[in-house]
């Protein structure tokens, strides 16, 4: 029995179309693994540069948030529906500032490909970790689709709202107290928020990560339709993390031990890719699905990874398994595999 599973596991490691179908395929952590081992660089990244860059991280958004509410005195914090004016200059400068000095502070080394077409109100792109936000900051300030409970959060809601991001209910516990036609109705209404933003083109760029949660960067996982219901063109966008010890997407690793390997990084290189604006056919405006499966293939061609039907459920179940200790989140591929065979 024990050659019979020896020999499934070879098979299926060689196979690698076969586990890249797996749910944990996207998720898994994926940093070297001595990653965290103690050196002398980390107990001096904690020791010394961790706390100089977290004080630093935090008072750059409580300036920006200082500096949101001062601007909205008089109009409230929706000041982005005004017409251009100083108060919007100053907001909207004010984020690219912050996005160019906190990228500075985590060594986040960002090199930037290619061109932004502002006639396109929309940016798609791979999602993989909060900082990406910040990132796209740096080409233009952006607003965002984020969980509805993001609106509510010190700071970061009143930052949000401030910038127009549009706030959906897509977590499983979200959906809790709702049933039927009233889940329906919430889904439909973010439809519409996002369609109307894209037609109308009167507030800032929105930036939509149609995947729906953040991966390893190993594969581009399936887009949702979102973005592209409206019909209009949209502009993708690739990230790729380049570290060679630690990985700095967030998936399962627990998140203060994230934001701890984040902050004890002395370079974290980014390369972001600008794709030229993605143009649907008439097939594919009549067909939202179709129009957001072949732009998930145009940023996995980019990245040279596989585009694959994995979603967000995929990542609950994994979860779930760390939360049962089944499997740890730095498992290996292998320990993945013997967990498939074992079972």
């Amino acid at each position: 029995r024990i050659r019979r599973i020896m020999a499934n596991k070879r098979n299926y490691i060689t196979n690698n179309n076969n586990y890249q179908k797996d749910f944990w395929y996207p998720f898994r952590h994926v940093s070297s693994p001595d990653f965290d081992k103690l050196s002398i660089q980390l107990v001096f990244m904690t020791v010394f540069i961790l706390p100089v860059k977290l004080i630093l991280c935090v008072s750059l958004f409580l300036c920006l948030y200082v500096v949101t509410v001062i601007c909205s005195i008089g109009v409230g914090i929706d000041i982005m529906t005004e017409t251009p004016s100083i108060r919007r200059d100053i907001v909207t400068k004010s984020y690219k500032y912050l996005a160019v000095a906190v990228c500075f502070v985590l060594g986040l080394k960002a090199y930037i490909r290619g061109t932004r077409d502002k006639s396109v109100p929309c940016i798609v792109a791979n999602h993989l970790s909060y900082v990406d936000i910040v990132v796209l900051c740096l080409i233009e300030p952006v607003s965002a689709v984020a969980k509805a409970s993001v609106s509510s959060k010190p700071v970061i809601g009143v930052l949000s709202r401030a910038i127009q991001c549009i706030f959906v209910h897509h977590a499983r516990d979200d959906f809790q107290h709702l049933t039927g036609d009233k889940t329906k109705y919430r889904s439909e209404s973010c439809l519409n928020l996002i369609s109307c933003r894209q037609v109308l083109n009167d507030k800032m760029t929105l930036a939509i990560f149609p995947e729906g949660t953040t991966t390893n960067g190993r594969a581009v996982v399936k887009f949702r339709k979102g973005a592209f219901v409206a019909g209009k063109p949209v502009q993708p966008v690739t990230f790729k993390f380049n570290n060679k010890g630690f990985n700095p997407s967030w998936e399962t690793i627990p998140i203060t031990t994230h934001i701890f390997h984040l902050l004890t990084q002395p370079i974290i290189p980014l390369d972001v890719t600008i794709l030229p604006p993605y143009y649907p056919s008439s097939s594919e405006i009549n067909d939202p699905q179709l129009y957001a499966d072949n732009v998930q293939k145009i940023i996995a061609k980019q990245l040279n990874v596989p585009a694959t039907q994995h979603t967000v459920e995929d990542k609950i179940k994994l979860h779930q398994l760390i939360i049962d200790k089944k499997i740890s989140w730095k498992a290996t591929e292998e320990d993945f595999v013997n967990l498939s065979h074992c079972n």
